[in-house]
């Protein structure tokens, strides 16, 4: 057991040594002139920063997966259906932070990425799909596609102030490991240590460079990174169910689909809130759902008088804490019905915010 810990020990401070050097070498002339993020009116920062801070997540979730193959846990072809999207939206993401990309080019690698691990899904030995009808399973892959690139993107549009959308995956991590110790008994899987830590690892040492020295940017190469570990940690929720959804009829099984789903909104609740909210605004006023702005609900917070970016973060973390908490001990006591009433109450949120979002639309373009 010694001998774990070292390992488990060694595979997080790889991570943080991976991104602490990346950090640094993206503050040297000769990197920076590739990854400059020159301020403009919608920037909340004034000097020219790096971008492109988050590529070495990719990375160290690629050597997770390494790790857990070299394991026995996952086998080759495994290892490559889940290696591969993270590897395809890293390149995509290192490259629009250095020359920029069209929204076409990156939404097609978000949609392949996604279809890609739902593949991986639905061809595992417990998959509960396999079971169901064509219908079906095309209808919960069309739900799957829509969710992923949706998160995928909800993360970029969140990484707008220092701190916010790395603090939130810490969270999301966290919250995986807590959900699967209470609800399959696995509190100590090595499997998933060895898999998350050198990522968490590259998060801590982020944290430390953008909040603390305030030096680096995340970049869309680490935001959307996330957005996808996000989308993944779903996704192996939904595999750890698959011997509890076997012994389910029809209905009980898309109720474990929409408890899932309704878990992983909880995980990053403000995000999925603000960002669906802020689309509905968009086309409630007719505005273009390109056309940049500032008046997202963390943007408008961190400008009001007293705050700041940490102090915004802090109080995002808090209602994220609050409302997963809250949830997910509502549907351990009510069940996988109670997961219908947590969705309820996180529409009429959206619902709320989204009109909070029209005015301040409405009120920018009087301006």
């Amino acid at each position: 057991m010694f001998q774990v810990w070292i390992g488990l020990f060694a595979s997080l401070c790889l991570g943080y040594i991976l991104e602490d050097l990346w950090c640094r070498a993206l503050t040297k002339p000769f990197v920076l002139k590739y990854f400059a993020d020159i301020p403009n009116d919608r920037s909340s920062h004034t000097g020219i920063i790096p971008r492109g801070g988050g590529a070495p997540f990719a990375f160290a979730i690629l050597l997770g997966l390494g790790g857990t193959f070299m394991l026995g846990d996952v086998q080759l072809r495994e290892a490559l259906f889940l290696g591969c999207p993270f590897l395809a939206i890293g390149i995509v993401g290192i490259l629009d932070d250095m020359k920029g990309l069209g929204a076409l080019s990156r939404l097609i690698i978000q949609i392949i990425a996604s279809v890609t691990l739902f593949l991986s899904y639905r061809e595992a030995p417990n998959s509960i799909l396999i079971a169901l009808p064509l219908t079906s399973q095309t209808l919960i892959g069309i739900i799957w596609m829509i969710f992923s690139v949706a998160t995928i993107n909800f993360y970029n549009f969140s990484d707008g102030i220092n701190g916010l959308v790395a603090s939130s995956t810490v969270l999301v991590i966290l919250s995986f490991f807590i959900f699967m110790g209470v609800t399959f008994e696995r509190t100590f899987d090595v499997k998933w240590f060895i898999l998350l830590l050198p990522v968490l690892g590259a998060i801590v040492a982020f944290l430390y460079h953008n909040v603390i020295r305030k030096r680096v940017f995340m970049g869309d190469v680490g935001s959307t990174t996330l957005g996808l570990l996000h989308v993944f940690l779903t996704l192996q929720l939904f595999d750890l169910m698959a011997g509890q959804a076997s012994q389910l009829d029809l209905s009980e099984q898309f109720s474990l689909v929409n408890t899932v789903l309704c878990f992983a909104v909880l995980q990053a609740s403000w995000f999925y809130i603000d960002c669906t909210a802020m689309l509905l605004a968009k086309i409630s006023t007719g505005t273009s759902l390109s056309q940049p702005h500032r008046l997202h609900l963390y943007q408008r917070l961190s400008r009001l008088p007293g705050m700041s970016h940490t102090k915004t973060t802090l109080a995002v973390l808090a209602v994220q804490s609050l409302l997963l908490l809250a949830g997910t001990a509502w549907i351990r006591f009510v069940g996988l019905e109670g997961a219908y009433f947590i969705t309820a109450i996180l529409i009429a949120c959206t619902l709320a915010v989204a009109y909070t979002h029209r005015q301040a639309l409405l009120e920018s373009k009087r301006i």
